[in-house]
């Protein structure tokens, strides 16, 4: 293989308006494993270009033709690429940074994956094991975590109730015997985590009740990417345990693989954020605008019947209320690109509510960073963010910051308030009779700006 054909196998388009796109043979479906439409789509021409599945009339995605030509699980995909600028070109971006920019340790990069992946030896030697441990790119304390997991020595219920009846030997979620195997994997509850995601591959291949052998399976099987996204849902599922023994707390179900995933995606953006980007806030609660300025607080939530749901509240200098908006958008979405519809859908409300010099606040740090190199991402939150920017500088003296979840609640609220999908609800003047207890506490406790 050439060079030049090597490096092509790192490209694929962005859609801008899709005119020089091949709906079957290029690579343009923003997925980390199938970017190709890998089957010629039904009542289509084999050379139709992705114009082709844009309605002229609305410049959005024609619906009929995405339902009518592609299998449910391709059309969810195609719907997730944003459409913003319809007379932007089509671009090609390198799909192996979220930047979409190449850059010759990204070419070093593949070249090594490529290498390691012919090279590989299917069976992995016990030291082999711990170092491809050592070198996955999570946190520190998720790697000790895995590492007492694959020894099996975690203080689960068949080991403290050796030593101690205190908390007895009973899974906290099914009152069965608790081992590592039962926690992690045959308990009705943690299966369910595991089932209709995408690490449920990584589930499958748990062949028995050594979690030794079921990280060297998923070492052997599975790329870097998806074994530290298998680790973090695994310390996820700890962290849940033990917060049902010891505190009586439960998150929701539809909540836990989400959050997993958003944390090991922060973490590896936090890797490569520029120097320049300035350091987040650490402040917790609520804060006024100031003077002559309106907020607008923004969330993403994740609903149990699958897609996003988009959370607005915007208030004014002394903390008034002045709009509260909500919708939900079907789909699967990475956590940080459904933050960014939602700061978008945020800022596109107070824009149209005709609201001046608006401070933007998301907690998601990343989303944040990718607004301060926006004109630099060239993938499709790049579009988005360029689209949040644009609406932004439209409405006079406007900012957007971080700010952590504590501070971000009111909008947390709004984001999983139950809406019709795709259709926006707006509260002018007066907030939603389940928000009210937040706006009046977020006042309270709310400090000077």
């Amino acid at each position: 293989m050439s060079a030049q054909e090597f490096l092509n196998e790192g490209l694929r388009w962005r859609v801008g308006n899709g005119a020089s796109i091949r709906v079957w043979g290029d690579r343009w479906l923003p997925t980390e494993n199938a970017t190709y439409v890998e089957s010629a789509p039904m009542g289509l021409p084999v050379d139709a270009t992705v114009r082709e599945l844009i309605s002229p009339d609305t410049d959005e995605w024609d619906e009929a033709v995405l339902e009518g030509c592609f299998p449910t699980e391709i059309a969810n995909v195609i719907r997730q690429i944003p459409l913003r600028n319809i007379e932007e070109n089509d671009r090609l971006i390198w799909k192996g940074n979220s930047s979409g920019n190449y850059t010759v340790r990204d070419g070093y990069r593949l070249w090594m994956k490529d290498f390691k992946a012919r090279e590989a030896i299917v069976q992995i030697g016990e030291t082999q094991v711990w170092k491809s441990l050592w070198n996955l790119n999570i946190p520190p304390k998720v790697k000790h975590f895995l590492w007492r997991f694959i020894r099996d020595i975690l203080p689960t219920g068949d080991h403290i109730s050796l030593k101690s009846n205190r908390w007895g030997d009973k899974c906290p979620f099914c009152n069965i015997r608790e081992t590592q195997a039962h926690i992690f994997g045959e308990c009705a509850w943690s299966a369910r985590l595991w089932r209709g995601t995408e690490l449920a591959e990584c589930f499958e291949l748990r062949q028995s009740e050594c979690c030794y052998s079921w990280f060297k399976t998923v070492l052997e099987n599975k790329q870097s990417a998806a074994v530290e996204e298998w680790g973090s849902l695994l310390w996820f599922i700890w962290k849940e345990r033990n917060a049902q023994i010891f505190n009586g707390l439960k998150l929701r179900e539809d909540e836990i693989v989400p959050r997993a995933k958003a944390f090991i995606d922060e973490y590896r953006e936090q890797q490569v954020i520029d120097r320049g980007v300035a350091a987040p806030v650490t402040t917790t609660g609520w804060e006024k605008p100031g003077q002559g300025f309106v907020k607008v607080n923004t969330d993403a939530g994740v609903f149990v019947d699958g897609g996003i749901g988009l959370g607005v509240v915007v208030r004014g200098e002394e903390g008034n209320f002045i709009l509260a908006a909500a919708k939900k958008i079907a789909g699967r979405w990475e956590p940080e690109m459904a933050e960014a519809l939602a700061a978008e859908f945020g800022v596109q409300v107070a824009v149209e509510a005709r609201l001046q010099n608006l401070i933007l606040e998301t907690d998601c740090q990343t989303l944040t960073a990718k607004l301060a190199m926006a004109e630099n991402i060239h993938t499709e939150i790049g579009i988005v963010c360029r689209n949040i920017l644009k609406m932004l500088r439209e409405t006079g003296h406007s900012s957007w910051r971080y700010w952590s979840r504590e501070g971000n609640k009111a909008a947390h609220i709004m984001s999983h308030s139950e809406t019709r999908w795709n259709e926006s609800m707006v509260w002018l003047d007066r907030p939603p009779i389940f928000l009210v207890d937040q706006i009046l506490l977020d006042n309270v406790t709310a400090m000077p700006a």
